[in-house]
Protein backbone atom coordinates (compact mmCIF):
# COMPACT_ATOMS: atom_id res chain seq x y z
CA UNK A 1 0.00 0.00 0.00
CA UNK A 2 1.47 3.64 -0.89
CA UNK A 3 0.59 7.09 0.66
CA UNK A 4 0.82 9.40 -2.22
CA UNK A 5 -0.95 13.43 -1.62
CA UNK A 6 -1.18 15.31 -4.69
CA UNK A 7 -3.68 18.67 -5.77
CA UNK A 8 -6.40 18.55 -8.16
CA UNK A 9 -9.51 21.41 -8.78
CA UNK A 10 -12.31 21.56 -6.82
CA UNK A 11 -14.52 19.85 -9.15
CA UNK A 12 -13.17 16.20 -7.83
CA UNK A 13 -15.50 14.49 -6.14
CA UNK A 14 -15.37 12.18 -2.67
CA UNK A 15 -14.83 8.04 -3.19
CA UNK A 16 -14.95 6.08 -0.38
CA UNK A 17 -11.13 5.72 -0.29
CA UNK A 18 -10.32 9.26 -0.65
CA UNK A 19 -10.52 11.41 2.49
CA UNK A 20 -10.81 15.35 1.20
CA UNK A 21 -9.90 18.91 2.84
CA UNK A 22 -10.65 22.38 1.04
CA UNK A 23 -7.69 24.16 0.76
CA UNK A 24 -7.72 27.86 1.40
CA UNK A 25 -6.72 28.19 -2.89
CA UNK A 26 -9.57 26.33 -3.78
CA UNK A 27 -8.13 23.24 -4.45
CA UNK A 28 -8.62 19.27 -2.95
CA UNK A 29 -6.13 18.14 -0.57
CA UNK A 30 -6.25 14.46 -1.33
CA UNK A 31 -4.62 11.60 0.08
CA UNK A 32 -5.24 8.70 -1.60
CA UNK A 33 -4.40 4.66 -0.03
CA UNK A 34 -4.19 2.43 -2.72
CA UNK A 35 -2.69 -0.13 -4.46
CA UNK A 36 0.25 0.27 -7.10
CA UNK A 37 -2.60 -0.01 -10.22
CA UNK A 38 -4.32 2.61 -8.69
CA UNK A 39 -1.53 4.63 -8.17
CA UNK A 40 -0.53 4.23 -11.58
CA UNK A 41 -4.00 5.24 -13.14
CA UNK A 42 -4.28 8.53 -10.70
CA UNK A 43 -0.24 9.35 -12.15
CA UNK A 44 -1.85 8.92 -15.59
CA UNK A 45 -4.84 11.36 -14.51
CA UNK A 46 -1.80 13.73 -13.33
CA UNK A 47 -0.11 13.54 -16.42
CA UNK A 48 -3.13 14.74 -18.83
CA UNK A 49 -4.07 17.64 -16.50
CA UNK A 50 -0.95 18.47 -16.62
CA UNK A 51 -0.64 18.18 -20.53
CA UNK A 52 -3.96 20.57 -20.42
CA UNK A 53 -2.43 23.27 -18.82
CA UNK A 54 0.30 23.35 -20.73
CA UNK A 55 -2.09 23.98 -23.83
CA UNK A 56 -4.14 26.39 -22.65
CA UNK A 57 -0.43 28.09 -21.52
CA UNK A 58 -0.01 27.87 -25.31
CA UNK A 59 -2.99 28.92 -26.07
CA UNK A 60 -2.98 32.15 -23.90
CA UNK A 61 1.16 33.24 -25.37
CA UNK A 62 -0.21 32.85 -28.90
CA UNK A 63 -3.55 34.61 -28.72
CA UNK A 64 -0.76 37.36 -27.39
CA UNK A 65 0.41 37.49 -31.26
CA UNK A 66 -0.88 40.25 -33.73
CA UNK A 67 -0.79 40.46 -37.32
CA UNK A 68 -1.44 43.14 -39.46
CA UNK A 69 -1.96 42.82 -42.47
CA UNK A 70 -2.29 45.86 -44.99
CA UNK A 71 -3.11 45.99 -49.02
CA UNK A 72 -1.48 48.34 -51.66
CA UNK A 73 -3.87 48.50 -54.64
CA UNK A 74 -2.71 50.53 -57.37
CA UNK A 75 -4.41 51.52 -60.24
CA UNK A 76 -3.08 48.54 -62.19
CA UNK A 77 -0.01 46.45 -61.87
CA UNK A 78 1.37 46.44 -65.14
CA UNK A 79 2.80 49.75 -64.49
CA UNK A 80 6.51 49.96 -63.18
CA UNK A 81 5.52 53.27 -61.59
CA UNK A 82 3.60 51.24 -58.78
CA UNK A 83 5.93 48.25 -59.06
CA UNK A 84 8.48 50.64 -56.88
CA UNK A 85 5.60 51.40 -54.89
CA UNK A 86 5.28 47.82 -54.04
CA UNK A 87 8.89 47.22 -53.67
CA UNK A 88 8.82 50.10 -50.96
CA UNK A 89 5.67 48.61 -49.21
CA UNK A 90 7.15 45.24 -48.80
CA UNK A 91 10.92 46.15 -47.21
CA UNK A 92 8.70 48.54 -45.21
CA UNK A 93 6.86 45.69 -43.96
CA UNK A 94 9.69 43.43 -43.54
CA UNK A 95 11.41 45.83 -41.63
CA UNK A 96 8.80 46.41 -38.97
CA UNK A 97 8.23 42.58 -38.51
CA UNK A 98 11.97 42.35 -37.68
CA UNK A 99 11.92 44.95 -35.69
CA UNK A 100 8.83 44.06 -33.63
CA UNK A 101 9.53 40.19 -33.53
CA UNK A 102 10.11 40.72 -30.03
CA UNK A 103 6.59 41.99 -28.84
CA UNK A 104 5.02 38.94 -30.83
CA UNK A 105 4.36 41.32 -33.87
CA UNK A 106 4.42 40.90 -37.69
CA UNK A 107 3.25 43.21 -40.15
CA UNK A 108 2.58 42.29 -44.50
CA UNK A 109 1.94 44.29 -47.14
CA UNK A 110 -0.31 42.90 -50.11
CA UNK A 111 -0.19 44.34 -53.38
CA UNK A 112 -3.06 43.58 -55.48
CA UNK A 113 -4.65 45.95 -58.19
CA UNK A 114 -6.26 45.22 -61.59
CA UNK A 115 -3.79 43.38 -64.58
CA UNK A 116 -4.69 45.80 -66.70
CA UNK A 117 -5.44 49.41 -66.78
CA UNK A 118 -9.29 49.83 -66.44
CA UNK A 119 -10.51 53.51 -67.70
CA UNK A 120 -13.68 53.61 -65.56
CA UNK A 121 -12.15 52.06 -62.29
CA UNK A 122 -14.76 49.81 -61.65
CA UNK A 123 -12.76 46.65 -62.06
CA UNK A 124 -10.30 48.06 -59.28
CA UNK A 125 -13.25 49.55 -57.04
CA UNK A 126 -14.44 45.90 -57.50
CA UNK A 127 -11.48 44.38 -56.33
CA UNK A 128 -11.30 46.57 -53.12
CA UNK A 129 -14.41 45.58 -52.26
CA UNK A 130 -13.79 41.95 -52.51
CA UNK A 131 -10.78 42.56 -50.22
CA UNK A 132 -13.21 44.06 -48.17
CA UNK A 133 -16.31 41.52 -47.85
CA UNK A 134 -13.98 37.90 -48.35
CA UNK A 135 -10.29 38.35 -47.77
CA UNK A 136 -8.13 35.41 -49.59
CA UNK A 137 -7.28 33.68 -45.96
CA UNK A 138 -10.53 35.08 -43.90
CA UNK A 139 -8.42 37.17 -42.18
CA UNK A 140 -9.57 40.91 -42.46
CA UNK A 141 -6.94 43.79 -43.26
CA UNK A 142 -6.41 46.11 -41.08
CA UNK A 143 -6.03 49.07 -43.65
CA UNK A 144 -5.85 49.60 -47.48
CA UNK A 145 -3.69 52.75 -49.64
CA UNK A 146 -5.22 53.04 -53.11
CA UNK A 147 -4.21 54.89 -55.64
CA UNK A 148 -7.49 56.26 -57.04
CA UNK A 149 -8.25 55.71 -61.08
CA UNK A 150 -11.67 57.16 -60.64
CA UNK A 151 -12.85 58.44 -57.31
CA UNK A 152 -16.73 58.02 -58.54
CA UNK A 153 -17.41 54.07 -57.65
CA UNK A 154 -14.40 54.07 -55.80
CA UNK A 155 -15.67 56.58 -52.91
CA UNK A 156 -19.10 54.23 -51.47
CA UNK A 157 -16.13 51.56 -51.12
CA UNK A 158 -13.78 53.88 -49.19
CA UNK A 159 -16.86 54.30 -46.90
CA UNK A 160 -17.53 51.07 -46.53
CA UNK A 161 -14.27 50.05 -45.35
CA UNK A 162 -14.23 53.05 -43.00
CA UNK A 163 -17.95 51.98 -41.57
CA UNK A 164 -16.15 48.18 -41.10
CA UNK A 165 -13.29 50.31 -39.16
CA UNK A 166 -10.57 49.53 -41.39
CA UNK A 167 -8.01 52.47 -41.92
CA UNK A 168 -7.86 54.03 -45.53
CA UNK A 169 -5.43 56.02 -47.11
CA UNK A 170 -4.79 57.24 -50.82
CA UNK A 171 -1.33 57.20 -52.42
CA UNK A 172 -0.35 58.90 -56.12
CA UNK A 173 -4.08 59.72 -56.72
CA UNK A 174 -6.74 61.11 -54.17
CA UNK A 175 -10.67 61.31 -53.69
CA UNK A 176 -10.28 64.00 -50.97
CA UNK A 177 -14.28 64.10 -50.87
CA UNK A 178 -13.91 59.48 -49.59
CA UNK A 179 -13.16 60.46 -46.03
CA UNK A 180 -9.95 58.65 -46.57
CA UNK A 181 -7.89 59.39 -43.72
CA UNK A 182 -4.75 61.24 -45.86
CA UNK A 183 -3.28 61.47 -49.08
CA UNK A 184 0.13 60.37 -49.16
CA UNK A 185 2.30 61.06 -52.43
CA UNK A 186 2.84 63.94 -54.73
CA UNK A 187 1.84 67.49 -54.53
CA UNK A 188 -0.11 67.08 -58.04
CA UNK A 189 -0.31 70.99 -58.84
CA UNK A 190 3.24 71.59 -57.35
CA UNK A 191 4.40 68.67 -59.58
CA UNK A 192 2.74 70.16 -63.18
CA UNK A 193 4.43 73.91 -61.80
CA UNK A 194 7.80 72.03 -62.08
CA UNK A 195 6.98 70.13 -65.31
CA UNK A 196 6.21 73.72 -67.00
CA UNK A 197 9.47 75.56 -65.08
CA UNK A 198 12.06 72.53 -67.18
CA UNK A 199 10.08 73.58 -69.86
CA UNK A 200 10.63 77.27 -69.85
CA UNK A 201 14.56 76.50 -68.35
CA UNK A 202 14.77 74.10 -71.81
CA UNK A 203 12.59 76.78 -74.08
CA UNK A 204 13.24 80.15 -72.85
CA UNK A 205 12.08 81.88 -75.98
CA UNK A 206 8.76 80.42 -75.07
CA UNK A 207 6.49 78.82 -77.98
CA UNK A 208 3.49 76.90 -78.24
CA UNK A 209 3.01 73.40 -75.91
CA UNK A 210 0.40 70.29 -75.93
CA UNK A 211 -0.48 68.61 -72.53
CA UNK A 212 -0.51 64.75 -72.85
CA UNK A 213 -2.98 63.70 -69.98
CA UNK A 214 -5.35 61.10 -68.80
CA UNK A 215 -8.39 61.53 -67.21
CA UNK A 216 -6.95 60.44 -63.65
CA UNK A 217 -7.75 62.75 -60.74
CA UNK A 218 -4.04 63.25 -60.28
CA UNK A 219 -2.95 64.11 -64.01
CA UNK A 220 -6.20 66.43 -64.03
CA UNK A 221 -4.60 68.45 -60.71
CA UNK A 222 -1.42 68.92 -63.14
CA UNK A 223 -2.90 70.04 -65.96
CA UNK A 224 -3.66 73.04 -64.01
CA UNK A 225 0.07 73.63 -62.43
CA UNK A 226 1.48 73.28 -66.06
CA UNK A 227 -1.03 76.00 -67.35
CA UNK A 228 -0.32 78.00 -64.05
CA UNK A 229 3.09 78.33 -65.11
CA UNK A 230 3.22 78.84 -68.83
CA UNK A 231 -0.26 80.24 -69.62
CA UNK A 232 0.28 82.88 -66.53
CA UNK A 233 3.40 83.34 -65.42
CA UNK A 234 5.19 83.22 -69.04
CA UNK A 235 2.05 83.46 -70.23
CA UNK A 236 3.90 86.55 -72.98
CA UNK A 237 5.76 83.76 -73.84
CA UNK A 238 3.56 80.32 -74.14
CA UNK A 239 0.26 79.73 -75.55
CA UNK A 240 -1.67 76.28 -75.78
CA UNK A 241 -2.77 74.87 -78.50
CA UNK A 242 -6.51 73.90 -79.73
CA UNK A 243 -6.54 70.41 -79.15
CA UNK A 244 -4.65 70.33 -75.65
CA UNK A 245 -5.43 68.38 -73.64
CA UNK A 246 -4.73 64.83 -75.47
CA UNK A 247 -6.79 62.18 -73.28
CA UNK A 248 -4.91 59.02 -73.48
CA UNK A 249 -7.64 57.21 -71.89
CA UNK A 250 -5.36 54.74 -69.91
CA UNK A 251 -3.57 53.39 -73.33
CA UNK A 252 0.07 53.69 -73.99
CA UNK A 253 -0.32 52.30 -77.59
CA UNK A 254 -3.33 55.37 -78.14
CA UNK A 255 -0.99 58.02 -76.40
CA UNK A 256 2.07 57.23 -78.91
CA UNK A 257 -0.39 57.59 -81.85
CA UNK A 258 -1.57 60.68 -80.74
CA UNK A 259 1.17 62.13 -80.21
CA UNK A 260 2.74 61.38 -83.34
CA UNK A 261 -0.58 62.57 -85.38
CA UNK A 262 -0.17 65.70 -83.53
CA UNK A 263 3.35 66.43 -84.20
CA UNK A 264 3.03 65.29 -87.70
CA UNK A 265 0.23 67.92 -88.18
CA UNK A 266 2.59 70.62 -87.05
CA UNK A 267 5.42 70.62 -89.30
CA UNK A 268 5.64 72.91 -91.70
CA UNK A 269 7.83 72.53 -95.10
CA UNK A 270 9.51 75.69 -96.57
CA UNK A 271 10.86 76.30 -99.95
CA UNK A 272 14.35 77.96 -99.57
CA UNK A 273 15.52 80.47 -101.84
CA UNK A 274 18.19 78.09 -102.68
CA UNK A 275 15.82 75.43 -103.66
CA UNK A 276 16.19 73.65 -100.10
CA UNK A 277 13.88 72.53 -97.97
CA UNK A 278 13.44 73.65 -94.43
CA UNK A 279 11.17 71.73 -91.80
CA UNK A 280 9.75 73.80 -89.19
CA UNK A 281 6.87 73.05 -86.56
CA UNK A 282 4.37 75.15 -85.23
CA UNK A 283 4.39 73.21 -82.16
CA UNK A 284 7.23 73.80 -79.67
CA UNK A 285 6.72 71.24 -76.77
CA UNK A 286 4.64 68.50 -75.48
CA UNK A 287 4.07 68.08 -71.61
CA UNK A 288 3.49 64.61 -70.96
CA UNK A 289 1.79 64.76 -67.22
CA UNK A 290 2.64 60.95 -66.29
CA UNK A 291 5.42 58.93 -68.34
CA UNK A 292 2.77 55.88 -69.83
CA UNK A 293 3.64 56.67 -73.02
CA UNK A 294 7.57 55.75 -72.57
CA UNK A 295 6.60 52.57 -70.83
CA UNK A 296 7.24 51.47 -74.36
CA UNK A 297 10.32 52.01 -75.57
CA UNK A 298 10.34 50.79 -79.18
CA UNK A 299 7.50 53.10 -79.81
CA UNK A 300 8.81 55.92 -78.13
CA UNK A 301 11.99 55.63 -79.07
CA UNK A 302 10.75 55.87 -82.84
CA UNK A 303 8.53 58.77 -81.71
CA UNK A 304 11.70 60.85 -80.67
CA UNK A 305 13.77 59.78 -83.65
CA UNK A 306 11.22 61.40 -86.25
CA UNK A 307 10.55 64.83 -84.60
CA UNK A 308 12.76 64.99 -81.46
CA UNK A 309 14.62 67.76 -83.78
CA UNK A 310 11.28 70.14 -83.68
CA UNK A 311 9.89 69.25 -80.38
CA UNK A 312 11.25 69.24 -76.84
CA UNK A 313 9.26 66.01 -74.96
CA UNK A 314 9.19 66.59 -71.41
CA UNK A 315 7.84 64.13 -68.74
CA UNK A 316 6.40 63.24 -65.76
CA UNK A 317 8.43 60.39 -63.38
CA UNK A 318 12.03 59.33 -63.44
CA UNK A 319 11.99 55.23 -63.74
CA UNK A 320 15.36 53.48 -64.96
CA UNK A 321 13.32 53.01 -68.20
CA UNK A 322 13.44 57.06 -68.80
CA UNK A 323 16.24 57.62 -66.94
CA UNK A 324 18.10 54.99 -70.14
CA UNK A 325 16.14 57.52 -72.70
CA UNK A 326 17.22 60.77 -71.17
CA UNK A 327 21.03 59.28 -71.10
CA UNK A 328 20.35 58.91 -75.27
CA UNK A 329 18.80 62.25 -75.82
CA UNK A 330 15.55 60.76 -76.21
CA UNK A 331 13.43 63.13 -74.14
CA UNK A 332 14.73 66.78 -73.12
CA UNK A 333 13.92 66.68 -69.24
CA UNK A 334 11.75 64.58 -66.84
CA UNK A 335 10.53 65.73 -63.52
CA UNK A 336 10.28 62.48 -61.15
CA UNK A 337 8.49 61.20 -58.34
CA UNK A 338 9.01 58.85 -54.94
CA UNK A 339 6.83 56.18 -55.92
CA UNK A 340 8.92 53.90 -53.08
CA UNK A 341 8.85 56.25 -50.22
CA UNK A 342 4.99 56.73 -51.23
CA UNK A 343 4.90 52.73 -50.44
CA UNK A 344 7.01 52.63 -46.98
CA UNK A 345 4.88 55.58 -45.75
CA UNK A 346 1.62 54.13 -46.32
CA UNK A 347 2.87 50.97 -43.93
CA UNK A 348 4.07 53.52 -41.53
CA UNK A 349 0.82 55.63 -41.75
CA UNK A 350 -1.21 52.25 -42.00
CA UNK A 351 0.74 50.71 -39.06
CA UNK A 352 0.05 53.63 -36.51
CA UNK A 353 -3.67 53.97 -37.15
CA UNK A 354 -3.83 50.30 -36.57
CA UNK A 355 -2.12 50.14 -33.19
CA UNK A 356 -4.02 53.07 -31.72
CA UNK A 357 -7.32 50.89 -32.61
CA UNK A 358 -5.79 48.16 -31.10
CA UNK A 359 -5.43 50.54 -28.14
CA UNK A 360 -1.30 49.05 -27.96
CA UNK A 361 1.01 50.97 -26.19
CA UNK A 362 4.20 51.59 -28.12
CA UNK A 363 7.50 53.93 -28.75
CA UNK A 364 7.81 53.25 -32.18
CA UNK A 365 9.53 55.61 -34.16
CA UNK A 366 6.42 56.27 -36.76
CA UNK A 367 5.93 59.86 -38.36
CA UNK A 368 1.83 59.79 -37.00
CA UNK A 369 0.70 57.28 -34.36
CA UNK A 370 -2.90 59.04 -33.84
CA UNK A 371 -5.69 59.60 -36.06
CA UNK A 372 -6.05 63.05 -34.63
CA UNK A 373 -2.37 64.03 -35.57
CA UNK A 374 -2.72 62.52 -39.09
CA UNK A 375 -2.62 66.02 -41.45
CA UNK A 376 -4.77 65.67 -44.75
CA UNK A 377 -1.81 65.48 -47.08
CA UNK A 378 1.67 63.35 -46.53
CA UNK A 379 3.98 64.67 -49.12
CA UNK A 380 6.78 63.32 -50.61
CA UNK A 381 9.50 65.26 -52.67
CA UNK A 382 10.63 65.61 -56.46
CA UNK A 383 13.55 65.36 -58.82
CA UNK A 384 14.41 67.64 -61.98
CA UNK A 385 16.17 65.65 -64.52
CA UNK A 386 16.88 67.70 -67.58
CA UNK A 387 19.31 67.93 -70.67
CA UNK A 388 21.92 71.30 -71.16
CA UNK A 389 22.54 71.97 -74.64
CA UNK A 390 26.12 71.90 -75.21
CA UNK A 391 26.41 75.42 -76.50
CA UNK A 392 24.12 77.16 -74.30
CA UNK A 393 23.09 81.14 -75.02
CA UNK A 394 25.13 83.81 -73.70
CA UNK A 395 23.83 84.55 -70.44
CA UNK A 396 22.30 88.12 -70.09
CA UNK A 397 21.82 89.64 -66.40
CA UNK A 398 19.73 92.49 -65.90
CA UNK A 399 21.87 94.50 -63.73
CA UNK A 400 18.97 97.42 -63.39
CA UNK A 401 21.76 100.41 -64.58
CA UNK A 402 20.45 103.78 -64.34
CA UNK A 403 21.47 104.57 -67.35
CA UNK A 404 20.83 108.39 -68.57
CA UNK A 405 18.70 108.49 -65.23
CA UNK A 406 21.37 109.47 -63.38
CA UNK A 407 22.00 112.67 -64.95
CA UNK A 408 18.14 113.39 -63.88
CA UNK A 409 19.69 113.11 -59.92
CA UNK A 410 22.79 115.20 -60.54
CA UNK A 411 20.83 117.94 -62.56
CA UNK A 412 18.44 118.55 -59.33
CA UNK A 413 21.47 118.09 -56.84
CA UNK A 414 22.64 121.19 -59.29
CA UNK A 415 19.70 122.91 -58.58
CA UNK A 416 19.45 122.35 -55.04
CA UNK A 417 22.89 123.32 -54.47
CA UNK A 418 22.72 126.35 -56.58
CA UNK A 419 19.66 127.89 -54.36
CA UNK A 420 20.79 126.68 -51.30
CA UNK A 421 24.28 128.90 -51.64
CA UNK A 422 22.57 131.82 -53.40
CA UNK A 423 20.00 131.55 -50.51
CA UNK A 424 23.32 131.76 -47.76
CA UNK A 425 24.58 134.40 -50.66
CA UNK A 426 21.23 136.75 -49.83
CA UNK A 427 21.02 135.97 -46.04
CA UNK A 428 24.77 136.81 -45.40
CA UNK A 429 24.72 140.15 -47.48
CA UNK A 430 21.58 141.37 -45.62
CA UNK A 431 21.71 140.20 -42.31
CA UNK A 432 21.51 143.61 -40.91
CA UNK A 433 18.40 144.09 -41.87
CA UNK A 434 15.81 143.92 -39.32
CA UNK A 435 13.60 141.10 -40.44
CA UNK A 436 16.51 139.15 -41.39
CA UNK A 437 18.24 139.99 -38.19
CA UNK A 438 15.03 138.68 -36.34
CA UNK A 439 14.83 135.56 -38.47
CA UNK A 440 18.68 134.63 -36.86
CA UNK A 441 20.75 134.95 -40.14
CA UNK A 442 23.12 132.31 -38.51
CA UNK A 443 20.46 129.34 -38.08
CA UNK A 444 19.16 130.33 -41.74
CA UNK A 445 22.55 129.45 -43.46
CA UNK A 446 22.75 126.62 -40.80
CA UNK A 447 19.39 125.17 -42.24
CA UNK A 448 20.06 126.10 -46.28
CA UNK A 449 23.60 124.07 -45.15
CA UNK A 450 21.53 121.16 -44.16
CA UNK A 451 19.29 121.07 -47.13
CA UNK A 452 22.41 120.78 -49.68
CA UNK A 453 23.62 118.41 -47.70
CA UNK A 454 20.52 116.33 -47.58
CA UNK A 455 20.40 116.69 -51.22
CA UNK A 456 24.07 115.92 -51.86
CA UNK A 457 22.65 112.02 -51.66
CA UNK A 458 21.39 111.83 -55.42
CA UNK A 459 24.97 112.24 -56.22
CA UNK A 460 26.49 109.18 -54.64
CA UNK A 461 23.08 107.34 -55.66
CA UNK A 462 23.56 108.19 -59.27
CA UNK A 463 26.68 106.29 -59.38
CA UNK A 464 27.26 102.39 -60.37
CA UNK A 465 29.68 100.26 -61.96
CA UNK A 466 28.21 100.27 -65.50
CA UNK A 467 31.39 102.45 -66.93
CA UNK A 468 33.32 102.30 -63.97
CA UNK A 469 36.12 99.64 -63.70
CA UNK A 470 37.29 101.13 -60.55
CA UNK A 471 34.45 101.46 -58.78
CA UNK A 472 34.20 101.72 -55.07
CA UNK A 473 30.82 100.33 -54.00
CA UNK A 474 31.37 100.21 -50.20
CA UNK A 475 32.40 104.07 -50.35
CA UNK A 476 29.58 104.74 -53.22
CA UNK A 477 26.67 102.47 -51.18
CA UNK A 478 27.41 104.31 -47.56
CA UNK A 479 27.27 107.95 -49.08
CA UNK A 480 23.66 108.22 -49.22
CA UNK A 481 22.85 107.34 -45.60
CA UNK A 482 25.71 109.77 -44.37
CA UNK A 483 24.11 112.82 -46.73
CA UNK A 484 20.66 111.99 -45.66
CA UNK A 485 20.88 111.63 -41.86
CA UNK A 486 23.65 114.52 -41.44
CA UNK A 487 21.86 116.90 -43.59
CA UNK A 488 18.41 115.89 -41.78
CA UNK A 489 20.26 116.02 -38.52
CA UNK A 490 22.07 120.19 -38.91
CA UNK A 491 18.24 120.90 -40.78
CA UNK A 492 16.17 120.42 -37.83
CA UNK A 493 19.02 120.97 -35.16
CA UNK A 494 19.11 124.63 -36.53
CA UNK A 495 15.27 125.09 -36.53
CA UNK A 496 15.16 123.57 -32.88
CA UNK A 497 17.72 125.89 -31.85
CA UNK A 498 15.90 129.10 -33.45
CA UNK A 499 12.50 128.02 -31.83
CA UNK A 500 14.70 127.26 -27.84
CA UNK A 501 16.23 131.15 -28.11
CA UNK A 502 12.91 132.33 -28.98
CA UNK A 503 11.00 130.38 -26.47
CA UNK A 504 13.62 131.22 -23.58
CA UNK A 505 13.16 135.10 -24.36
CA UNK A 506 9.36 134.80 -24.05
CA UNK A 507 9.80 132.70 -20.76
CA UNK A 508 12.44 135.57 -19.48
CA UNK A 509 9.60 138.01 -20.36
CA UNK A 510 6.54 136.22 -18.51
CA UNK A 511 8.57 137.56 -15.03
CA UNK A 512 9.37 140.92 -16.72
CA UNK A 513 13.25 140.08 -16.31
CA UNK A 514 15.65 141.43 -19.09
CA UNK A 515 17.46 138.98 -20.61
CA UNK A 516 19.93 138.32 -23.53
CA UNK A 517 20.61 135.43 -25.39
CA UNK A 518 23.26 134.64 -27.88
CA UNK A 519 23.21 132.14 -30.59
CA UNK A 520 25.97 130.65 -28.59
CA UNK A 521 23.45 129.36 -25.59
CA UNK A 522 21.51 127.85 -28.21
CA UNK A 523 24.22 125.84 -30.11
CA UNK A 524 24.76 123.36 -27.25
CA UNK A 525 22.17 121.13 -29.30
CA UNK A 526 23.32 121.33 -32.24
CA UNK A 527 26.51 120.49 -31.40
CA UNK A 528 25.21 116.82 -29.55
CA UNK A 529 23.38 116.20 -32.44
CA UNK A 530 25.50 116.80 -35.02
CA UNK A 531 27.76 114.66 -32.98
Amino acid sequence: KYTITFWIPLFCKQASQVKSSKSGHGFCVMRLHSSPSHVMGFGLLSVLFLLLLLCCACDLVFAEKRHFKFALCPKSIDNPFFDVSRDGCFDRARAWTNKLQDDDITVTCHYIGPNFFNADGTVQAAMVQELIDDPSDGIPYDGFSISIRNDVPMIPVIQNALDQGIAVTTYDSDAPDSGRYTYIGTDNFFFGQRLSEVVQQLLPQGGSYAIISDSTPNTIIREDGVRDILSGEYGRLWHEIDQSPLDIKGNYTYAIQLMRNLAQQSLQTTIQPDGSTLITSNLTAMVAVMGGPMFLPEEWAALVEDFGEYIAFVVADGLPVQLDFLSKNKVKGLVAQLPYEMGSLSVDILLGLALEKESMQHQLPLPYTTKDSLPDFVGTNVLEHLTIPLMLPELTVDQNYLGHLRWLGWSLYCIIFILAGCFVVWTWGNRSLRVVKAAQPGFLCMICIGVATFGAALVPLGIDDEDNDNFNGQAVCMSPIWCVFLGFTITFSALFAKLWRVNRLFHQAEHFARTSVSSLDVLKPVRLSVN
